[in-house]
C-alpha cells in the first residue's frame, strides 16, 4: 500500500506520513504514549455533531471492493465522494447508517458504512467521508495488484491497547508505503466498552491515520466478548463478505489477497454463548479450506489467524497451556489435515514461535516444507495488562523461540515473496529492530491427504471425514433439513394428540351429560311413583 507524497497545485509537496502523524498529535493530543484524558477528548461543545471520525477501511467481498466506516456524534446521513485524483472525486456512494448505544452510552452513537465496488487494481483512490454536508479528509488508499504472483507485505499483531507505546510507531510503520493490509489478531483497545464506550472511541481515533489508508482486518478476542454480545466488535468493524453489524453466527471470514488465502476464525466460540456457534464455524471452516485447497494452483498459501493459541508455554492457566485445550481440540486436526500453512495468534502477552507440531509431537525441526502448520504467537503489541512471563524451566520441544520482557511493544511483519517463500519477523518498536525472523519454504503446498485431483465441485475425502465428525458431534449442524422435517412431524403429532384429547374429552363430557340426564330422569320417575303410592296410602 503506497502512501508517498500528495502534490497540490501551487503548493509544496506534503509528506503524507508526517502530515497524518502531526494531525493525530495535534487533534487528539497524543504522540508518544497512551496517557489520555476522557474529558479533554470529549469536548462536546467544540465538535460538529456531523463531523466524520474514526475513519477506517477494510476489504469487501474482494480486494477490489473497499469498505469505508466512520462515526458521528449526531444522527447525520452519510455518503462518500471518491476518485483517482485528489481534485477529481466525482463518484458518490451512499452509506448505511445505524444507531449504536449498547454498552456505548458515552461513545459516538452513529456509525456509517459505505462500500466502493469494482475498483481498479493497483490504483490509488482518494476519498472524503461526508455526513450531512460535513466532511473529513481527504484520505486515500491503494488497491492491491490483481496478479497473484505479486509480493505482499503485511503487519500482524495482537493485544493492542490504548495504553501501549506501540501505536505511534505502528502507525508510522504502516504509512511507510510497504503494506497491503494490517491484521489485528484480537484484543482491541482494552476494552472498547470501557468508560461507556469512550475507550473504544479513543482507540479508533488513534489508529485512524493507519486504518484509514490501509485495510484493517480483525478477529475477535476475549476482550471483545462484552457479556457474550461482542457488540462493540460487531458494530465498529466490518469484515469481508459479511453482513453488518456482524452476526454472532458469522464472526469468521476469508479473503484472497495476492498469493494468500487468509482465514479469520473465532476462538471465542468455545467460551461464550454456551458454545452454540462451535459447529457453525467448524462446518464453515471445513468447507472454506476445502474450497481453498482446490484453488492452490492460483492462490498457493493458506494462512489463518485467530486470537487464542493452540499451544503456548506460558504457565498462567490459559487454555493453550492445558492438556485438554478447547481451542486445540477444536482446530488442530482440521488445520493439519487441510494443510494450513501458517497460524498467527495472540492472547499471550509475549512472543513465541513453534516448530511444526501435531498432537504435541514435533513433525520436523525445520521450516523447509513442514508437514504441519507453522504456529506463531504475536501478542506483545502492548496493553495495560503488561507482559506474560515464561517459566524458568526448560521450554517444551515444540517451542523453538520465545521472548517475554524483550518482546513487549513489538509486532509481526509477514512478507509473502512468492508461491514458495514467506519471510516472517517479529520487530520491536525501538528502532524497528528485529527480535526474531524465519523463512518458511513450501515447494509443495498440498499433500496426498487433501485429495489432490478432486473435481472443483467435489468435496475431498478429508473434508467429508472432518464434516462427518462435526455431524456426529452435532446432528443439527449438518442435517438441518432432516431436523426441520422431524420437528415438523413432531409438531403435527403434538397438535394431533392435543386435538384427539380435546375430542375425547368432549365425547366423555357428552356421554357424562347423557348418563346424568338419564339417571336424573330415572330418579324423577321413581320419585313420581313414590308420591303416587304415598297418596294412595293416605287415601
Amino acid at each position: 500500500m503506497e502512501t508517498g507524497r500528495v502534490s497540490t497545485p501551487g503548493a509544496m509537496s506534503i509528506n503524507a506520513t508526517s502530515f497524518f502523524l502531526l494531525w493525530t498529535c495535534v487533534f487528539f493530543g497524543k504522540c508518544a504514549n497512551g496517557n489520555w484524558n476522557s474529558s479533554s477528548y470529549y469536548d462536546i461543545e467544540r465538535r460538529d455533531p456531523c463531523l466524520p471520525e474514526h475513519v477506517h477501511i477494510s476489504f469487501g467481498k474482494t480486494v477490489l471492493d473497499i469498505v469505508i466506516m466512520w462515526s458521528t456524534l449526531g444522527d447525520c446521513c452519510g455518503q462518500v465522494k471518491y476518485g483517482m485524483h485528489p481534485w477529481g472525486m466525482e463518484q458518490i456512494t451512499k452509506s448505511t447508517d445505524i444507531h449504536f448505544d449498547e454498552k456505548n452510552s458515552k461513545g459516538l452513537h452513529h456509525l456509517h458504512k459505505a462500500e466502493l465496488k469494482n475498483l481498479q487494481a493497483g490504483s490509488t483512490y482518494y476519498y472524503i467521508p461526508i455526513s450531512k454536508g460535513v466532511q473529513s479528509g481527504p484520505f486515500y488508499f491503494k488497491t492491491p495488484m490483481a496478479e497473484t504472483d505479486w509480493s505482499h507485505d503485511f503487519l500482524m499483531f495482537g493485544d493492542l491497547g490504548i495504553d501501549s507505546d506501540t501505536v505511534p510507531s505502528l502507525v508510522n510503520e504502516a504509512l511507510s508505503g510497504k503494506y497491503t493490509a494490517l491484521f489485528h489478531v484480537g484484543d482491541i483497545a482494552y476494552d472498547m466498552k470501557n468508560q461507556d464506550g469512550q475507550v473504544g472511541d479513543y482507540f479508533m481515533s488513534i489508529i485512524e491515520p493507519a486504518a484509514a489508508a490501509i485495510p484493517y482486518l480483525t478477529c475477535p478476542g476475549n476482550h471483545e466478548i462484552d457479556d457474550d454480545t461482542f457488540t462493540h466488535y460487531r458494530h465498529r468493524f466490518a469484515t469481508p463478505d459479511t453482513e453488518w453489524p456482524i452476526p454472532l453466527d458469522k464472526m469468521w471470514y476469508s479473503i484472497d489477497i495476492g498469493p494468500v488465502h487468509f482465514v479469520s476464525y473465532s476462538t471465542e466460540v468455545f467460551f461464550t454463548n454456551f458454545a452454540m456457534y462451535v459447529n457453525d464455524q467448524r462446518e464453515w471452516l471445513i468447507r472454506d479450506l476445502d474450497k481453498a485447497n482446490k484453488n492452490r494452483h492460483n492462490v498457493p498459501w493458506v494462512i489463518v489467524f485467530g486470537h487464542r493459541p493452540l499451544y503456548c508455554s506460558t504457565h498462567i492457566g490459559d487454555d493453550c497451556s492445558q492438556p485438554d485445550s478447547q481451542v486445540r481440540k477444536g482446530f488442530e486436526e482440521m488445520f493439519y489435515r487441510m494443510s494450513v500453512d501458517i497460524v498467527v495468534q495472540g492472547h499471550e502477552h509475549n512472543y513465541e514461535r513453534l516448530w511444526p507440531v501435531y498432537q504435541n509431537n514435533v513433525t520436523e525441526y525445520t521450516y523447509n516444507n513442514p508437514s504441519a502448520p507453522v504456529q506463531l504467537i504475536s501478542g506483545a503489541a502492548g496493553s495495560a495488562e503488561d507482559v506474560d512471563h515464561f517459566p524458568s524451566e526448560k521450554r517444551p520441544d515444540w517451542s523453538a523461540f520465545r521472548l517475554d520482557n524483550r518482546a513487549m511493544n513489538s509486532y509481526g511483519r509477514m512478507l509473502v515473496i512468492n508461491e514458495s517463500h514467506v519471510f516472517w519477523e517479529q520487530r520491536s518498536i525501538y528502532n524497528h529492530s528485529t527480535l526474531d525472523s524465519i523463512w518458511i519454504i513450501k515447494d509443495k503446498h498440498l499433500s496426498s491427504r487433501n485429495g489432490m485431483g478432486q473435481k472443483p465441485d467435489e468435496m475431498s475425502e478429508e473434508a467429508k471425514d472432518l464434516l462427518g465428525q462435526t455431524c456426529r458431534k452435532s446432528f443439527l449442524a449438518c442435517h438441518p433439513f432432516e431436523i426441520l422435517v422431524i420437528s415438523g412431524s413432531m409438531l403435527v403429532l403434538i397438535i394431533a394428540s392435543l386435538a384427539i384429547r380435546v375430542v375425547v374429552r368432549k365425547k366423555r363430557k357428552e356421554n357424562f351429560t347423557k348418563t346424568w340426564s338419564r339417571l336424573s330422569d330415572e330418579v324423577d320417575e321413581d320419585q313420581d311413583v313414590f308420591e303416587d303410592e304415598e297418596s294412595l296410602v293416605h287415601s
